[in-house]
């Protein structure tokens, strides 16, 4: 009888001993699954942040070159309109010194020269400001630019969180069917006692 019992006692803590360790290898291959799929998202969200740093370091660099080039060519403008202005301006000062004697043609110089002057003022006027429109609209598209990359960080902030508070759920379900999966075994087993008790 003794003997029984004790082959019993065995055969039940085996079997204890094999449902626990059929739990944790399930339990590791379910850990080891989800430490390779949030690797393999880490890895995907840190090349798509590097794939659109890229993107955004082109754009930019695209952005700041043809802002050069224009400026180089409006300034280029700006040299070939000084050089024409000052040929004019030579042209008008030799034909002053034609005409100086001419009161009439003094009179009409004096107007004529404060046109001018008024007409180099407003260019002068229409430079700055459209130095100024220049300025502004870069300002304006490295803001944007800007705003565009912390709201698309934004999200992947928000798409990480998510993943991890989803993978935190699946843990918390594995622990409740693991513990549920226990107490069935303990269940069996003190049935299994009883039983035996029972028959002796």
């Amino acid at each position: 009888m003794e003997m029984i019992e004790f082959l019993q006692h065995t055969n039940l803590r085996n079997l204890k001993c094999n449902v626990k360790s059929m739990v944790k290898d399930r339990l590791r291959s379910i850990h080891d699954d989800l430490n390779e799929r949030r690797s393999l998202l880490r890895c995907n969200l840190e090349y798509e942040n590097l794939r659109y740093s890229e993107e955004l370091a082109l754009f930019m660099k695209n952005r700041i070159e043809e802002a050069a080039r224009k400026r180089v060519q409006w300034f280029g403008m700006q040299r070939i309109q000084r050089e024409h202005n000052k040929d004019k301006f030579l042209q008008l000062k030799a034909l002053q010194r034609e005409m100086e004697n001419c009161e009439a043609t003094r009179h009409w110089q004096s107007k004529a020269l404060l046109l001018d002057t008024k007409e180099a003022q407003m260019h002068q006027i229409k430079e700055k400001e459209a130095m100024r429109q220049r300025e502004k609209q870069i300002e304006f598209i490295w803001e944007d630019v800007t705003r565009r990359y912390f709201e698309e960080k934004a999200k992947q902030d928000v798409v990480e969180t998510k993943l991890i508070k989803t993978i935190a759920g699946i843990n918390q379900n594995i622990n409740i069917k693991n513990y549920e999966c226990q107490r069935k075994n303990n269940k069996v087993a003190e049935q299994a006692t009883r039983e035996q008790f029972a028959k002796e």
